[in-house]
């Protein structure tokens, strides 16, 4: 026995159709990530006797509202987003995991069985009217469509006899006014496509750029692992020395450190060496008294870590004395405080 369908749609990067008939039973389901508007209404043009689309969400999405106006078909929405307290005992369900194959597929079986639950009435009524499936059919996707009149009323309208003349006549006239119409919409259509390609394109610059973006860090990093793994395979691993920004951050306790960023000079009196850029020591020149300090010309940048390739230790003699005349001054403030008091 023949019966009608409903589709229950779930819309996102990945789109999926269930199609349900009267007595809720799975008559089919795909999912497809990017799944186009025109792969979408081919797939359901092939389905007969489908009436109605439905979704699980209170606010039709603007695609499914697209798809059901190219297919001149109603959309059941409920009053409130379907909850995740409704929906568990569908997840649950074993048989169901068997055929449907992810969560996009549940959610639109969940819609389209929630929705043959609130129109099954009208169903009743429509088979009331005829026995032909076909007239079934018809009658609901016209009903769906308004909402306005009732399914024996669609019934006279559709197939009860008429004189020739008056069906011939409403004929023509019906006919012109959707050429009329068709024209209007192809105009529409085509306008709207070239939005749409404008904007897919536009879009798809974004992605790739995107792309190109995060396919260079991850070659770095591909590199960086490379760099580390040789080092420690060689037993060449104090030739990495830790950037000082990731040594702060992590709060981490180490002896050297590289100064790759100007906020961490403060910093670099807790580390006994410090590799710093030639051209950047006059900055922290002050602050190097008792440090071994490298100037460093040419390295590999190694993310969180550099491999200094040519460098060389400097001597902080000037530090020194002045270390040196400080004390010897404390010395004479002291002598000349203890000849004041004798």
């Amino acid at each position: 026995m023949k019966l009608v369908v409903i589709a229950g749609i779930d819309v996102g990067t990945t789109t999926a159709i269930a199609l349900l008939d009267e007595n809720k039973r799975i008559v089919d389901s795909i999912s497809k990530k990017n799944f186009s508007e025109r792969e979408i209404i081919s797939y359901i043009s092939n389905k007969t006797h489908l009436v109605l689309l439905s979704t699980d969400k209170s606010k039709i999405p603007a695609r499914i509202k697209k798809i059901a106006a190219r297919l001149n078909l109603g959309v059941f929405a409920p009053k409130k987003d379907l909850p995740l307290e409704y929906k568990k005992r569908f997840y649950a369900n074993r048989k169901l995991r068997e055929i449907l194959k992810n969560i996009h597929e549940f959610d639109a079986y969940i819609a389209a069985y929630y929705a043959i639950d609130q129109v099954r009435d009208i169903i009743i009524k429509t088979k009331k009217v005829t026995n032909d499936i076909n007239k079934q059919a018809t009658i609901l996707r016209k009903y769906f469509r308004n909402l306005k009149k009732e399914p024996v009323t669609i019934y006279r309208e559709l197939f009860e006899n008429k004189k020739r003349n008056t069906i011939e006549k409403n004929k023509d006239i019906n006919n012109n006014r959707e050429i009329k119409r068709r024209i209007k919409e192809e105009g529409g259509r085509a306008k709207s496509i070239k939005i749409v390609v404008k904007r897919v394109s536009k879009e798809d610059r974004i992605i790739k750029d995107r792309l190109s973006e995060l396919t260079k860090l991850l070659s770095r990093y591909i590199t960086a692992l490379d760099i580390i793994s040789e080092s420690i395979l060689k037993k060449k691993t104090e030739e990495l020395i830790p950037k000082i920004s990731y040594v702060e951050k992590k709060k981490i306790s180490i002896k050297r450190v590289f100064l790759d960023d100007s906020n961490y000079i403060d910093r670099v009196y807790k580390y006994r060496e410090i590799f710093i850029l030639r051209d950047k020591f006059e900055q922290i020149k002050e602050k190097m008294y008792s440090k071994k300090v490298y100037l460093v010309d040419e390295y590999i940048d190694v993310i969180t870590f550099i491999i200094p390739k040519k460098y060389e230790e400097i001597a902080l003699n000037d530090n020194k004395e002045n270390i040196s005349e400080v004390k010897r001054k404390i010395k004479e403030i002291i002598r000349k405080y203890r000849y004041c008091k004798m």
